[in-house]
């Protein structure tokens, strides 16, 4: 049995849209032996349509490994904290004009999601400094995300392994079975 895919994240390339055509040609959780590897996890679509027992998941993007940390740790409290940001433009860019390595792990998360939720088309693009640069895209789906949703993220999250890394460090850490 599959779980319902949780679509909190707004991830340009991701496999959400092809998720249904994927899912017949990977196993079941039950089927899975050892860990569930991702590295690309993006958005998650495939960890979270097959919730495996023990997971693996990698991406390159510090900030998103660390909404996924943020989450997994403090669910409650991203939720609060994304649901106090304000619903403007201006305040759009007063979020996204925060230093991410200033802030803790449950803002950098909900700043994270913040971003994604609220910037044109969930892109995500960085400029020559480092910094998050995408314009503004409206607040249409910001409130597709609900705090029961974030708290589900971070149970299926807690039986992950969350690393930052490039794709060929990840697959060099696996071995066949």
């Amino acid at each position: 049995m599959r779980s319902m895919p949780l679509r909190f994240l707004r991830y340009p390339g991701g496999k959400q849209r092809i998720l249904d055509f994927l899912l017949k040609f990977l196993p079941n959780r039950d089927s899975i032996k050892g860990r569930f590897v991702e590295p690309f996890v993006g958005g998650g679509a495939i960890f979270f349509a097959l919730n495996p027992k023990k997971a693996l998941l990698a991406d390159v993007n510090p900030e998103l490994i660390d909404l996924y940390r943020g989450i997994r740790c403090h669910a409650e409290v991203v939720w609060e904290k994304y649901r106090g940001f304000p619903s403007s433009k201006k305040g759009y860019y007063r979020i996204r004009g925060l230093d991410h390595d200033d802030l803790s792990l449950s803002e950098k998360a909900a700043r994270t999601l913040f971003l994604n939720r609220t910037c044109f088309k969930g892109m995500w693009r960085h400029n020559a400094n480092g910094q998050f640069n995408v314009g503004y895209g409206g607040q249409d789906r910001r409130w597709t995300v609900s705090g029961d949703c974030l708290i589900t993220v971070g149970a299926m999250l807690r039986r992950a392994v969350l690393r930052c890394a490039d794709f060929e460090e990840v697959i060099d850490q696996c071995t066949a079975a």
